[in-house]
């Protein structure tokens, strides 16, 4: 438990009293608080290591079919499955290509959200998305992809041992990027499992704390450019001064918003 404060390890302890339950002080973030778990299970000598997020609901055939997929490609690290989009459909962000400056600057952004300019951005997003998204092919049993959602992945022990499990200098945010990155640093790569399918709700946090999302995604993505694509020094800079940019729109927008719904315009009398 990353220092939940909804009850949540109670609950746990009084229905599931069998369940070994580790409880972080405070809250690590994605990568360390992950961490934290997979190094018990790696001390308890696991063949592999699921990662879920708790705003995920497996079926029952998710996890062996990720693993029969795993262990049929030796060269594989880890695996990650299919996300419902929700309404029946597949959300297209499950399987992706390594993005490039544009889309990281793009697709990654919250420019492409805001109404000046969502509207503007609309066309390119459209065309960036079509090479950095991965389209599922159902008929295949293995896929082969660049990276796979952080929400569900699962890894054999030994590959997560290799790469010293998350990166715990991202807190939140690009971490299935920064995975794909240190698995081709000792050999190995991600792979996707097409009918490996889950249920993925966004988090009530990411809802509720949208600024310190786009903190945090500056943040990863930052880091992301400068230790694993290691691209040039300008870039990173851009890449800086764009997120400063959208998060000072953000924070902006959000209190314009506010202060109208405090204080709405008076209806205008019909002459």
């Amino acid at each position: 438990d990353n220092s939940s404060a909804d009850g949540t390890v109670a609950a746990v302890r009084k229905s599931h009293p069998e369940i070994h339950l580790i409880c972080n002080a405070r809250n690590l973030g994605y990568s360390a608080g992950n961490n934290v778990g997979g190094r018990f299970l790696l001390s308890q000598g696991c063949d592999a290591l699921l990662f879920v997020n708790p705003d995920v609901y497996l079926l029952p055939e998710t996890v062996p079919r990720m693993w029969a997929a795993l262990t049929a490609t030796p060269d594989a690290g880890c695996a990650g499955g299919v996300a419902d989009n929700g309404e029946g459909g597949i959300w297209p962000g499950s399987f992706r290509n390594k993005p490039d400056f544009v889309d990281m600057l793009v697709l990654n952004g919250f420019s492409r959200y805001l109404p000046v300019t969502r509207n503007l951005l609309k066309d390119l997003v459209k065309r960036l998305e079509k090479r950095y998204l991965v389209t599922v092919d159902p008929r295949l049993a293995v896929q082969p992809v660049y990276a796979v959602s952080g929400a569900c992945i699962l890894f054999r022990a030994e590959s997560f041992r290799a790469i010293g499990g998350f990166d715990e200098a991202s807190f939140l945010f690009m971490e299935e990027f920064i995975v794909s990155e240190r698995l081709r640093r000792v050999g190995q790569r991600v792979i996707g499992v097409p009918n490996a399918m889950y249920r993925h709700e966004m988090s009530s946090t990411v809802r509720r704390y949208p600024l310190l999302v786009d903190y945090h995604m500056m943040r990863s993505g930052r880091h992301l450019i400068k230790e694993y694509f290691q691209w040039p020094a300008w870039r990173l800079g851009v890449f800086t001064g764009v997120r400063c940019l959208e998060l000072a729109a953000h924070a902006m927008f959000r209190a314009m918003s506010s202060i109208a719904e405090k204080f709405p315009r008076p209806a205008s009398r019909a002459s």
